[in-house]
């Protein structure tokens, strides 16, 4: 690309789709006026450091996509009125420094042991969402352990007041910063892992609406049950309003989960529970004796109502 296309000043949004890109950034910035910038690297990129979100005073919506093969990428991201920003695929060390950053997208599809992500002066960002790739267990010794690679970047969405996070059993609390504004969380749960559950909510005090996606590969022989824990943490009995229970299928598992948050919900207003993929077999409850059997659990809240959808 000629240099005269990275100081063009009426340039206000640009889709990029290389596997060719240098560029040394000068004093007086890069792209001085785009706002919207979406960038997809294919191939073997012939540069591993790229420079081009260094400096981009405009920056409002920036989207980076990898298809790349090799060392990993090193991605520095400085942009000051930058407010959404979405990663697809993305294996690499990335900086991100965007004071007004408000929307976080993050898909992290098999990263090395050398990624790294770090998310600095994130005080803006309002929502989250952190996408790590499913692993199935039998498969799971083939690959190391990455959560440590993103300890960072989640300690960057700490002031988040909505956060879901999508494949959560590969985290592990002491990874987890604590989430005093958050008001919403979503959990993708492809196995019930009672302390790390437990762990987010004790790191949620204020949390009010909590919506659990459940599937039916969660609730298999690779996970042995446990019984519920003991602990409550403080937002079921004082701050969680709102509770949904989606693609419930009626496994012991599952049942286990409701009966908890019902019992130890003190303030919940109302449970949703959407079992339109229900599938009945000789394990599994039908859902009229579901139903029944909701009728029969205890409630720490009095006013909470429980749709079966």
């Amino acid at each position: 690309m000629p240099p005269s296309v990275f100081q063009c000043r009426s340039l206000v949004s640009l889709k990029l789709d290389t596997n060719c890109l240098t560029y040394s950034p000068s004093t007086s910035g890069c792209f001085p006026s785009l706002k919207y910038l979406h960038v997809t690297f294919r191939d073997y990129i012939n540069e591993r450091r790229v420079k081009i979100f260094l400096n981009c005073p405009a920056l409002e919506d920036l989207t980076i996509v990898e298809n790349v093969g090799g060392d990993v990428l090193e991605l520095n991201i400085s942009a000051p009125q930058l407010k959404t920003l979405t990663t697809d695929n993305l294996d690499c060390k990335f900086f991100v420094d965007a004071p007004r950053l408000e929307n976080l997208n993050v898909n992290i599809d098999w990263p090395s042991l050398t990624s790294n992500y770090v998310l600095d002066n994130s005080k803006s960002l309002v929502k989250a969402k952190v996408h790590v790739k499913y692993i199935a267990p039998k498969h799971k010794h083939r690959y190391p352990s990455y959560v440590p690679n993103i300890s960072k970047l989640l300690a960057g969405t700490s002031s988040v007041k909505y956060l879901t996070f999508l494949a959560p059993q590969y985290l592990e609390a002491r990874y987890l910063p604590d989430y005093e504004n958050l008001n919403q969380l979503e959990l993708d749960l492809r196995c019930f892992c009672w302390d790390l559950v437990i762990e987010l909510l004790k790191k949620c005090p204020s949390m009010k609406h909590l919506i659990l996606n459940l599937h039916r590969t969660a609730w298999n022989h690779d996970y042995k049950p446990v019984n519920p824990p003991t602990l409550v943490p403080g937002c079921l009995s004082s701050h969680l309003k709102t509770v949904s229970m989606r693609g419930f299928h009626g496994e012991q598992e599952e049942v286990q989960v409701l009966k908890y948050l019902l019992n130890y919900g003190e303030v919940l207003n109302k449970i949703t529970i959407s079992t339109r993929n229900f599938v009945g077999n000789p394990a599994c409850l039908t859902k009229e004796d579901l139903c029944k059997e909701i009728l029969l659990f205890q409630k720490g809240s009095e006013t909470c109502q429980v749709e079966v959808i």
